[in-house]
């Protein structure tokens, strides 16, 4: 797995990593490309997605339970859909699939710095510079629903991939009642608890 969402590389890194991996026989690369820290794909579709989640104003310095301190360096950048198609062919012709991530219902604020609608009680976001887990998930509205499904569809017209990396990893679901729209929504749909509307959430994906 490369993490490029947190610290971007571009594609000659990539390709040179792919290159390493076939010297030892790998015949998969899990390109972790969404997060709080960044988006790092073009979407023609939804373009704020890398105009807007490709870029935090600064990055955390340290980790553990120390008070953060930060670079205050503007970190950027995105794939292009050309550098994707460019990427994927050269780990064919290794035999090398690239398996990629959009991250979901958790680790998304980045997507959610673009598109705020989509997550809990319309809050305004930024692209995290902060490591650790986030309070940012989407909401199970069907307009999110909706939104996603152009989205892996467009993330599957790109990537030959027979997978699509979903995530659905250190989700606070918890959070989803601080939204009175979800807690209705969960009444409505006879949805008892937030682990069942995970399980809701992550089927209807």
């Amino acid at each position: 797995m490369l993490d490029i969402s947190r610290h971007f590389f571009e594609k000659e890194f990539i390709c040179k990593t792919i290159h390493a991996l076939s010297l030892f026989d790998y015949n998969s690369l899990h390109l972790h490309l969404t997060d709080d820290q960044g988006w790092r794909f073009e979407s023609k579709i939804f373009p704020k997605l890398h105009e807007v989640g490709s870029i935090r104003s600064e990055t955390q310095n340290n980790h553990g339970t120390l008070e953060p301190t930060y670079d205050g360096k503007l970190h950027n950048g995105y794939l292009t859909q050309e550098d994707i198609k460019s990427i994927c062919n050269y780990a064919e012709n290794l035999g090398i699939q690239i398996v990629p991530e959009i991250n979901i219902p958790g680790h998304t604020g980045a997507l959610l710095a673009a598109y705020p609608h989509l997550g809990i009680g319309n809050q305004a976001v930024k692209v995290s510079g902060r490591w650790g887990i986030s309070d940012h998930l989407l909401n199970p509205f069907p307009e999110t629903f909706n939104f996603l499904e152009v989205l892996f569809s467009e993330v599957a017209e790109i990537f030959p991939s027979e997978y699509i990396h979903v995530g659905g990893d250190e989700s606070i679901i918890e959070n989803w009642l601080d939204d009175p729209e979800i807690v209705k929504f969960m009444k409505t749909e006879k949805i008892e608890n937030c682990k069942d509307l995970f399980v809701f959430f992550m089927n209807k994906i």
